[in-house]
């Protein structure tokens, strides 16, 4: 599968901006002015909420505290309403965005009768050559996420509007992989492990996960860093919240 990634750490594509009228300044800017927005928790006295900074700002958007650093931003118009990307580290190794990020991954039932259909198909074609250890290899069962490295250090990666499943799932019987229309399994015939890394086979493909040298618990697949699901909250994640395509209100 060949899977179309946004890249953070290269320059932000042009987005194209709404149609304005010849009178309208649809000029880009890098910097938020200081904003007071009224506190809807109480309609009869609301307490305005002045956001000073970017950080304030995304920290009101999605309505958390988490200790942020703004890697890039770029506003389309005139007024806090008007699109805008904006790319940041969450700290917070347990942050929403990492709920987010395992809540992705797993059967989410839409297609059932189809994944147990191509699962059995498989089963029956390729059950005498399943020879997997699974006492021996448990350690690699679960979710396998992608990770980014910038400026030397790995993190996580979300994009909020944007499809983002691009591990992943190892089981005691298959191996998931995610597509934007829903799930395909492998039928997992049999797990070998090296000094370099570990070697899955399927009844599909093989898939060779090579170790990364510098840290036990990166892997790398086809160019992409992975680690699996247990290590995910040890890991800050980088954020793109591309507002302009209406991923949050």
């Amino acid at each position: 599968m060949r899977r179309s990634m946004l890249i953070l750490f290269s320059t932000l594509a042009i987005i194209s901006c709404k149609s304005k009228t010849a009178n309208e300044d649809n000029s880009e800017t890098d910097s938020i002015a200081s904003q007071t927005i009224p506190d809807s928790s109480s309609k009869d006295n609301p307490t305005p909420v002045v956001l000073t900074t970017i950080e304030d700002t995304i920290r009101y958007h999605f309505g958390i505290s988490d200790s942020l650093s703004v890697i890039s931003t770029k506003y389309y118009g005139t007024t806090y309403e008007d699109e805008h990307v904006r790319v940041f580290v969450d700290n917070n190794t347990n942050s929403i965005f990492h709920d987010e990020i395992l809540s992705d991954y797993g059967c989410d039932c839409k297609d059932e009768e189809l994944y147990n259909s191509i699962y059995e198909e498989s089963f029956q074609k390729y059950k005498d050559s399943i020879n997997v250890d699974h006492k021996k290899y448990k350690e690699f069962f679960g979710h396998w996420i992608p990770i980014q490295k910038h400026e030397n250090k790995f993190y996580l990666e979300r994009i909020v509007c944007e499809f983002n499943r691009h591990g992943f799932t190892l089981s005691d019987s298959a191996l998931v992989k995610y597509y934007m229309d829903g799930l395909s399994p492998n039928l997992l015939l049999n797990i070998e492990q090296n000094e370099r890394g570990f070697i899955i086979k399927t009844s599909n493909e093989t898939f060779s996960l090579k170790k990364l040298d510098s840290d036990n618990e990166i892997y790398l697949y086809e160019g992409e860093y992975l680690i699996n699901s247990k290590y995910l909250n040890s890991y800050p994640i980088i954020v793109t919240d591309c507002h302009e395509v209406g991923a949050r209100d």
